[in-house]
């Protein structure tokens, strides 16, 4: 795995939601699950997540990711990872293109008046092993298993997905049920992710497809514009399209 240290963005006055948890799984994960961390090395780079990487056969963006999809094995090795600080001075990991899409995202949002950061974005292996060990030592193996992703079977293990928080006149807005409410606000945000090669990962309505509820605050970067046009304008989940990549054939 590469790994880069980027400088912080702009702040945005917003609190992080607490950790990368599961997503309100409405059934559990797969047994199985790939292999664990690969080296990181650690440069200073900040300049080169400016430009959006283009898709290749190596590092595909419509990779898909779920309790029956694992993530390829050689993922962790492969993937390029940037570091940025969030605006509590947390830092969060993505893949390299994804957080560059991002900050054009959280750019033209801010020209509307819409604060947004990123609570969880890119998890290792081992961040979600240890989520698991310490939430089953602090409760019980049940409790951690509907609380975290199986490693693996997560989207964070890839660097796509994000969490995203709100800053709304002034005011933080972390907790899950109360930007559950920004109705309003989340139908301006997801308006604006196709432009930027973003989708809403876990429609309304599609859970039944994707095994998790509605999300709004949950979105996944899937490498053009024009893809993800194609999925939101279809009112499709990523299970759907057909041009998904699955590890496991």
């Amino acid at each position: 795995m590469k790994k880069y240290i980027i400088a912080a963005v702009p702040v945005v006055l917003a609190l992080a939601l607490a950790g990368c948890g599961k997503k309100q799984s409405s059934s559990s994960s797969a047994d199985n699950t790939p292999s664990a961390d690969g080296n990181v090395s650690v440069v200073q780079d900040a300049e080169e997540t400016q430009n959006i990487i283009p898709v290749t056969e190596e590092k595909s963006y419509l990779l898909l990711v779920n309790k029956d999809n694992p993530i390829p094995s050689n993922w962790e090795n492969d993937v390029q990872i940037v570091v940025s600080k969030n605006s509590l001075g947390e830092n969060i990991s993505f893949e390299k293109s994804t957080y560059s899409a991002y900050l054009y995202l959280k750019e033209a949002l801010e020209a509307e008046g819409i604060n947004i950061d990123v609570s969880c974005a890119y998890k290792s292996f081992n961040e979600l092993n240890n989520m698991i060990l310490n939430l089953t030592q602090q409760y019980d193996e049940e409790y951690a298993k509907q609380a975290v992703d199986t490693p693996g079977f997560s989207e964070y293990n890839t660097g796509l997905a994000l969490d995203l928080y709100l800053n709304i006149g002034g005011t933080d807005i972390t907790d899950k049920e109360a930007l559950a409410k920004e109705t309003d606000t989340w139908a301006k945000i997801h308006e604006k992710l196709p432009e930027y090669g973003f989708i809403l990962r876990y429609p309304e309505g599609k859970e039944d497809v994707t095994g998790y509820s509605y999300q709004p605050w949950h979105i996944r970067y899937v490498g053009s514009a024009e893809t993800a046009k194609e999925i939101t304008d279809k009112g499709i989940a990523l299970e759907e399209y057909g041009g998904v990549i699955k590890a496991n054939g």
